[in-house]
């Protein structure tokens, strides 16, 4: 009866926790002079006998292209009581890399939006005290082109407009060994599929290779799989498959009709032509039993086959992928496969239609990821 085949795609959700890994990774620019310290023991936010930003960057951050953020907040330990009720504005510096505080201080940073923290609560010193969300700024980071796993992260924190005055004083890298912390939950979504079907277009595209001798005969009206008179090796070439290089395959099968009743519980191996774009069969050198092939697949056909019904194989995308990855692949080259009795398989056959029995012949189904 009819077969329901499914494919679906899990998305994965990460929690990851980034550190600083030296006491320049933060630092507190003078808003009046712009000097700079990256010595300090503790992190005004954002008054120390005068206005300043606080820079705090994260030099590996591995966060991979694609990713959605939907969580990121900055831990802050409190060093020393505060006063007031400051509310300060937390921005990311807006490149794909974030450079050294040595190199552009915090205010020479082309920055993301910002969100504001309004700090009512004191602090108690050693406690630890978390930013809002700032899911929104660092996408706007890992969205640019030149973002990949591992770059550096950098936030900016300023005083917000209009707030009253106080401040809020957390350890520093030089002050606990710590520092500020970022904490991210990122989820990744698996790029989209594609799928391809492709068909034989020649009645040359398919072929028997007769073991004992080499003979090879193109013009077969069905193929035994893999046992006729004698053992053989069923050749079906492909002469144009439209994946693009750098495509991933996450499925590859291949529908055989049958053709007539078959025998025995055969096992098959099936390969592919290890070649970026492989060649039609030939008697002369470009056999079957010529070809240089990938790793295999093995079928036990231990099911009889019934006229008629169609009949797919194992998932074969590791072999094909093994073709993909190589430098000469280029989309709309051909790709052939080899099928062989396997060891162990007994002298059975399953038999199925070639493309000069019923102008068809077997078909290769793929999803692929570009």
């Amino acid at each position: 009866g009819p077969v329901l085949r499914i494919t679906y795609h899990t998305t994965t959700v990460e929690d990851i926790t980034v550190r600083l890994s030296s006491g320049s990774d933060d630092c507190e620019e003078k808003v009046g002079s712009g000097s700079v310290s990256t010595g300090s023991t503790d992190l005004e936010m954002t008054d120390d006998n005068g206005e300043q930003l606080v820079g705090i960057r994260w030099p590996s951050v591995d966060i991979p292209r694609g990713a959605i953020v939907t969580r990121a907040v900055i831990d802050f330990t409190c060093d020393e009581d505060g006063d007031g009720q400051p509310a300060v504005d937390i921005a990311f510096d807006r490149t794909g890399s974030s450079s050294s505080w040595s190199s552009r201080k915090p205010s020479e940073r082309s920055l993301t939006s910002s969100t504001t923290w309004s700090i009512a609560e004191s602090w108690r010193p050693g406690s630890v005290y978390s930013s809002p969300n700032l899911a929104w700024e660092v996408n706007e980071v890992i969205s640019l082109s030149g973002w990949s796993s591992g770059n550096s992260l950098a936030a900016v924190i300023s005083k917000s407009s209009g707030s009253p005055s106080g401040k809020r004083v957390a350890e520093s890298y030089n002050g606990n060994g710590v520092g500020p912390v970022l904490r991210i939950t990122y989820s990744l979504f698996p790029p989209p599929t594609e799928s391809l079907v492709v068909r034989l277009t020649s009645d040359s595209d398919d072929c028997e290779e007769k073991v004992t001798n080499g003979d090879l005969s193109k013009s077969s009206s069905d193929l035994e799989l893999t046992q006729e008179s004698q053992q053989q090796l069923i050749g079906i070439r492909w002469s144009s498959v439209d994946l693009p290089a750098g495509a991933t395959v996450t499925e590859a099968v291949i529908d055989f009709t049958c053709d007539e009743e078959g025998s025995g519980k055969p096992i098959v191996d099936i390969a592919f032509d290890r070649s970026d774009d492989s060649e039609s069969w030939s008697s002369s050198s470009s056999k079957p039993s010529d070809r240089r092939l990938t790793s295999s697949a093995t079928w036990s056909l231990s099911n009889s086959w019934t006229v008629g019904r169609v009949y797919s194989s194992p998932d074969l995308s590791d072999q094909m992928n093994e073709v993909l990855s190589r430098s000469g692949w280029r989309s709309g080259n051909a790709m052939s496969v080899v099928i062989k009795k396997a060891s162990g398989s007994d002298d059975g056959a399953r038999i199925a239609e070639s493309r000069d029995g019923n102008g068809v012949g077997p078909v290769l189904r793929i999803t692929y990821r570009k």
